[in-house]
C-alpha cells in the first residue's frame, strides 16, 4: 500500500493553488470574503499559524477542497490513503481546473474543443507532441536561467 502524502498546511495550500492556476484573489471570492487574500498568503508563508475553524472552513471553501481534507491536512495528517478514491478524486480535480482554466483562456478552449474531435490514436500523438513540446520549452527556459 503506498505511503499516505503529508504536507505542512503551507505546502498543502500553494500546490493546490498552483493545480487550480487560482489567485489569492480568486480563492477570497470562492470563500464568499470569509478570509482574506492576505491571510491566505499568510498561511502560504506560515505567518498565520494556527487559523481557525471558520478559516479552515473558508479556505477548503475557496480551494474548492473538502473541509475534512484540510482539516487533516492542518492537523498535521496525511490526506486520505485510499488511492483508489484519491485517484478518482484527483481526475475530477483535473477536469474541473481544465474545465476553469478553458473559461479563462480561448486558446485554451480551442485546443481542448480540436484535441476531442481528434480519433484516439491522433489524441496519443498529439499527447506525445505536447509533452515533447512543453519539455523543450522547459530546457530553454532552465538554460537562459543558466546563462
Amino acid at each position: 500500500m503506498p505511503k499516505a502524502k503529508k504536507e505542512t498546511l503551507a505546502q498543502y495550500v500553494a500546490r493546490v493553488i498552483k493545480e487550480k492556476d487560482l489567485t489569492h484573489q480568486e480563492v477570497r471570492k470562492l470563500a464568499r470574503g470569509k478570509i482574506t487574500d492576505g491571510y491566505v498568503r499568510g498561511i502560504m508563508t506560515g505567518k498565520a499559524r494556527n487559523p481557525s475553524v471558520d478559516k479552515l472552513k473558508a479556505l477548503a471553501r475557496g480551494l474548492g477542497v473538502s473541509e475534512d481534507e484540510i482539516f487533516r491536512v492542518a492537523r498535521g495528517l496525511p490526506q486520505d490513503a485510499d488511492s483508489k478514491s484519491q485517484e478518482q478524486e484527483s481526475n475530477y480535480r483535473l477536469i474541473v481546473n481544465l474545465m476553469s482554466a478553458s473559461l479563462k483562456n480561448k486558446t485554451l478552449s480551442e485546443l481542448l474543443l480540436e484535441a476531442s474531435r481528434l480519433p484516439l490514436e491522433s489524441q496519443e500523438e498529439a499527447v506525445t507532441l505536447l509533452k515533447f513540446l512543453n519539455a523543450r520549452k522547459s530546457r530553454a527556459s532552465q538554460s537562459r536561467r543558466r546563462a
